[in-house]
């Protein structure tokens, strides 16, 4: 499963309902930990002493999955249920969630797609990326996160970039355009920013490639600054990409955009540090970021 057929499990995700299923879309941008009535009512209802509560849900791999929980696993559906408000939920969390709140009548059926778009649930950069990784790569179970929803930002960018490995020149990246990398933000040196202002984390969706036009480089070795062909100053060890290099990233971002799918095109590439400069397709920004394999 790539990264564009993992997003469309949130654009065209389909809720199991007594009546029949519902189909929403997820595309929201959300980032932090946030508290909702839904999410105290249907707390309450998977507190309740002695009763047990079923949940039934299509899998990303198109299975029905019904989880019954009781007094010993409630712990487990109630992070289940609150991941979706964090910006963390998987797909199958969020129709978790959804069939939930039916249950204990905070939203009727009719209702769950406002719901959806309203912005009360989401996901940021981090909870696209490695929901992706945990659960389409690496194929964990949809309500066991070994530790991944535990983690920050600032934990998670920099070793989800340090467990694959580092891709530092246009042809290593050209060579596995058949694979996925992950693309993080870096500073001027090319350290991965960890969290705070911007940090961001995406995935490139494999065989998106495109490279169009003569020799890949003109480099620059008299360490002189130059201007890349968008127009900006680069630094005299950096290597302007004279081709017009562009593949698609697929990303969970703010300023209106949420869930989306873009090309972005290379810009220029610092060898000795593996820091490329991109422009992105989704706002017509640029970036500096490292790409890393995918690991698992």
């Amino acid at each position: 499963m790539t990264p564009l057929e993992y997003a469309k499990k949130y654009w065209e995700l389909e809720v199991p309902l007594a009546d029949g299923p519902v189909r929403v879309c997820v595309n929201r941008y959300l980032s932090g930990c946030h508290s909702s009535p839904l999410l105290a009512k249907a707390q309450t209802l998977v507190d309740q002493v002695g009763e047990s509560l079923t949940v039934r849900v299509r899998t990303i791999f198109g299975q029905i999955d019904e989880r019954t929980y009781d007094k010993t696993s409630r712990r487990v559906l109630s992070g289940v249920l609150k991941d979706p408000f964090n910006g963390k939920g998987s797909p199958e969390e969020v129709q978790a969630l959804l069939q939930v709140a039916v249950q204990c009548g905070y939203l009727k059926p009719n209702q769950l797609g406002t719901f959806c778009s309203s912005g009360k649930i989401g996901l940021d950069c981090c909870g696209f990326v490695a929901n992706y990784i945990w659960h389409a790569v690496m194929r964990r179970p949809w309500d066991v996160d070994m530790g991944k929803k535990d983690l920050a930002a600032s934990n998670y960018i920099p070793a989800m970039m340090q467990a694959g490995r580092a891709i530092k020149t246009e042809a290593d990246f050209a060579s596995l355009r058949s694979q996925s990398l992950v693309l993080a933000t870096a500073d001027s040196t090319g350290k991965v920013i960890p969290n705070g202002p911007g940090a961001h984390v995406m995935i490139t969706e494999p065989n998106t490639l495109i490279r169009m036009g003569g020799q890949s480089f003109i480099a620059n070795p008299k360490g002189k600054s130059t201007i890349n062909h968008e127009g900006q100053s680069i630094a005299g060890r950096q290597k302007q990409i004279k081709e017009d290099v562009t593949f698609v990233v697929v990303e969970s971002t703010g300023g209106g955009k949420g869930l989306v799918s873009s090309r972005y095109r290379m810009l220029s590439v610092d060898e000795k540090t593996g820091l490329f400069c991109v422009k992105r397709g989704c706002s017509n920004g640029t970036l500096n970021v490292r790409f890393a394999t995918v690991a698992g």
